[in-house]
């Protein structure tokens, strides 16, 4: 999604199990995205992993505080996001069995 209202409604109809989500959006930032992820009992089980430019520990405390599961900072460590992705996603859903 290009902005944080058509991520909220891609999320609300798609209901992933994980969302990589930007803090920083045009329309509606990421941490308002989060809480309505959180807010709704359909995708409150949905694991986000927020990223952002934005390195200050008030940033990350406040995205985990709205829900999100994983704080990484821009540059993305391509590793480490894919980690943390495969951590999010049971082995059954990701067809490993």
């Amino acid at each position: 999604a290009n902005d944080g209202f058509s991520a909220g409604e891609i999320i609300a109809t798609a209901r992933p199990q994980v969302v990589v989500l930007d803090l920083r959006m045009p329309g509606m930032d990421g941490f308002e995205v989060c809480r309505k992820i959180m807010a709704r009992p359909e995708t409150a089980s949905t694991v986000v992993i927020a990223m952002t430019a934005l390195h200050s520990a008030k940033a990350k405390k406040e995205i985990i505080d709205c829900g999100a599961d994983v704080y990484l900072t821009k540059p993305l460590d391509k590793e480490v996001l894919l980690a943390s992705v495969d951590a999010a996603v049971p082995r059954d859903f990701a067809g490993a069995g």
